[in-house]
């Protein structure tokens, strides 16, 4: 297992308003938290997935501590602090049921940001010129 307290893991996208429309690795689109809307922005570059705390707090998800916590770069350069996660959470994209463990992390105007282990598991087909996820 990778010890991720030793790595600097990357979020590529600026998570703003305008992310999707400027970088082709990532979609956004909408889905279900515990019956909220909530927006998700996919990111094919990365292999982790986070939640927004206001989400986590909003929705009453059970989140624990992470055995180590990291720090993530994003795109801006910031560094943020990772040490919790809410495992195998429900969530519905495009009407298909799934779970993720979302690490939980302030997000800008995204509150879900999906990575690629996360497709693949479910087996999503994308589209990204035409923003449709199936």
């Amino acid at each position: 297992m990778v010890d991720m307290a030793k790595l600097n893991p990357r979020i590529y996208a600026a998570l703003d308003n305008h992310q999707a429309d400027h970088q082709v690795a990532v979609m956004k689109g909408g889905g279900k938290i515990s019956m909220q809307h909530v927006s998700i922005l996919i990111d094919l570059g990365y292999n982790h997935s986070y939640i927004h705390p206001k989400i986590v707090e909003s929705c009453s998800l059970v989140k624990s501590k992470h055995s180590k916590s990291w720090l993530v770069l994003l795109a801006t350069g910031t560094k943020r602090k990772v040490s919790e996660v809410v495992e195998k959470c429900p969530l519905m994209l495009n009407d298909l049921p799934s779970q993720a463990d979302l690490n939980v992390l302030q997000l800008g105007s995204y509150q879900i940001l999906i990575d690629m282990d996360w497709l693949e598991v479910y087996r999503v087909n994308l589209d990204c010129y035409n923003n449709i996820i199936e």
